[in-house]
């Protein structure tokens, strides 16, 4: 090592301005740190919240149709029928050109 490069390592250990740099970017370092996770598990909650909302939504909706199907059985499966068709004739016409 040559003079001038221990005269900077030296300068660099004892220099208080060094030691307060290298505890202040240790400080940040740990303030990241704990952010990250902190925006992590916010976001992570608030994925369950909204899983959760669409699955009761869902439920919600399933159970309308039920409800309707209840109501007018017959009317629904001609519905079913005819929709069943439409679809087959659309899939149908798309093969064929």
């Amino acid at each position: 090592m040559s003079v001038r490069e221990e005269a900077f390592v030296r300068d660099r250990t004892e220099n208080p301005d060094y030691a307060n740099l290298k505890r202040d970017l240790d400080a940040l370092r740990k303030d990241i740190a704990k952010l990250s996770a902190g925006v992590y598990n916010d976001t992570k909650a608030r994925a369950g919240e909204a899983v959760s909302a669409v699955n009761e939504k869902s439920s919600k909706a399933v159970h309308a149709a039920e409800e309707k199907i209840g109501e007018r059985p017959f009317l629904s499966l001609l519905m079913s029928f005819v929709l069943g068709l439409v679809l087959a004739k659309v899939l149908e016409s798309r093969n064929h050109s």
